[in-house]
């Protein structure tokens, strides 16, 4: 991927409800992509729906999002 700003949008529709969660990523170079785990155990309500952000994974080849609600 070129080095630079990325607005992330995700999102999930599959209960009926719209979750969105913008984010910023930065590519920088030479690296080209970051390699981190993070844990923000964060959680949010939205129409009655609870969702808990539970780790990104970040490398390489993309990105894995643990989420439960």
């Amino acid at each position: 991927m070129p080095p630079g700003w990325y607005y992330v949008l995700f999102s999930e529709s599959f209960s009926g409800y719209g979750i969105n969660a913008p984010a910023l990523i930065l590519i920088q170079y030479p690296q080209g992509a970051m390699e981190k785990a993070i844990e923000p155990n964060e959680s949010h309500t939205v129409n009655g729906i609870k969702v808990t952000l539970e780790r990104i994974e970040l490398d390489y080849y993309g990105m894995k999002v643990h989420a439960v609600r």
